[in-house]
């Protein structure tokens, strides 16, 4: 492809896209200029899609939902993943919660996006918490929330044994 008709297609991509909002301007470009190009017979390579994140959509900073697979495991899952590692088989505070998913996992979660997750977990019945002398809840699997949850699981599992239909007898 020469250079002049590269330039010739940029201008033009960016004369038709330049009174779009910004928001949308990159990736109109990127469709006009591929267009453009088919149209002068410049077959292009495919691209692979984008994911965006909800921030780079709405503009603002800690909405970062991404539309496509995430690889950063959310706080839920990243504690309910120690609830079964055994991690919690002892009582544990929020600043050591927080140093270990940071030291050992490279997770660094705030305080309170942790405080919410490990809320939910104890709602959930996979935790319990209780206040030490400093007023600071420690978070652990008792034998109760333990027994809940394996019978959770245990339900979950069990085939049924009919069709769902009721049996006549």
């Amino acid at each position: 492809m020469s250079g002049d008709i590269l330039r010739e297609v940029v201008e033009e991509a960016s004369a038709i896209t330049s009174s779009l909002s910004e928001n949308i301007q990159g990736i109109a470009f990127a469709k006009v200029f591929d267009a453009l190009l088919r149209q002068r017979g410049i077959e292009t390579p495919s691209r692979p899609r984008r994911t965006t994140t909800r921030a780079a959509q709405t503009g603002r900073p800690g909405t970062g939902i991404r539309s496509g697979a995430s690889h950063r495991a959310g706080p839920k899952l990243a504690l309910g993943r120690l609830i079964d590692s055994g991690y919690f088989a002892s009582r544990r505070d929020l600043p050591n919660i927080q140093r270990y998913l940071r030291d050992s996992y490279g997770y660094d979660y705030g305080s309170n996006v942790l405080s919410i997750s490990l809320l939910r977990l104890i709602r959930d019945g996979r935790l319990s918490r209780q206040k030490n002398s400093s007023g600071q809840y420690e978070y652990c699997v008792d034998e109760a929330s333990a027994d809940s949850v394996n019978r959770r699981r245990t339900k979950a599992r069990t085939p049924l044994l009919t069709d769902g239909r009721a049996i006549n007898k």
